[in-house]
């Protein structure tokens, strides 16, 4: 009789050993997704990038003989309606230098300022590696300080859009970063308060990266 005893007792202690593991398991199993906790909610990112000038500063004028290029810092603040989908306004300080049009031996400075509005998207957001697209819109100054005391000269227009693509690495439930290009596509309407008569359109291509911090 000792032996179906002993197997009974052994039986008995298996199963109560089991049954914490189970529910370990079952626990790993209702384990939310990397950012299910932060479904909707306040989302701030910061970007650094290395701005191309592309297409016309006006009819006739390349925006790259009025620019070499620019090291833009953009803000984002924004709400995050669920895992995939962020409205967010952003504003961006560009700090550029000047092309050709700088009078040889002169100090010249330039900024390039963006404020507008966008959408993003996160196309796989379960995953560690976050694809990202994103469409915007807003308004942009730039300015070109002459040396020998010519001044500022401020043009200003509509950024008819900006398009994005992404890859952030999901680090936690609040954190991620990673690269990004945008390309943006606007159109200077004036020049120091004076109407630009032959418009033309201008681009930036962007290649950066970006760091995300969802509240």
């Amino acid at each position: 009789m000792r032996a179906p005893s002993r197997l009974l007792a052994c039986l008995a202690a298996s199963a109560l050993l089991a049954s914490p593991a189970a529910r370990a398991a079952d626990d790993i199993e209702d384990l939310p997704l990397l950012i299910s906790s932060h479904d909707s909610g306040l989302t701030l990112a910061l970007r650094v990038a290395y701005a191309i000038p592309l297409g016309d500063y006006a009819s006739g004028a390349g925006l790259s003989d009025v620019y070499k290029g620019a090291v833009p810092v953009q803000l984002d603040v924004g709400w995050r309606f669920d895992p995939r989908w962020t409205v967010a306004a952003f504003f961006q300080y560009g700090f550029a230098w000047m092309g050709s049009n700088c009078p040889a031996g002169a100090d010249c400075s330039a900024r390039d300022l963006r404020l507008g509005a966008e959408v993003l998207y996160r196309i796989l957001p379960d995953a560690k590696w976050v694809p990202w697209a994103g469409l915007g819109a807003g308004y942009e100054w730039a300015t070109a300080t002459l040396g020998g005391g010519a001044g500022d000269v401020t043009a200003r227009g509509f950024e008819f859009a900006n398009v994005q693509l992404g890859l952030d690495y999901q680090w936690g439930k609040s954190l991620s970063y990673g690269p990004y290009a945008a390309f943006t596509v606007g159109q200077f309407s004036s020049r120091s308060g004076t109407d630009i008569a032959d418009k033309a359109i201008h681009d930036w291509l962007q290649l950066g990266l970006k760091g995300t911090f969802n509240l």
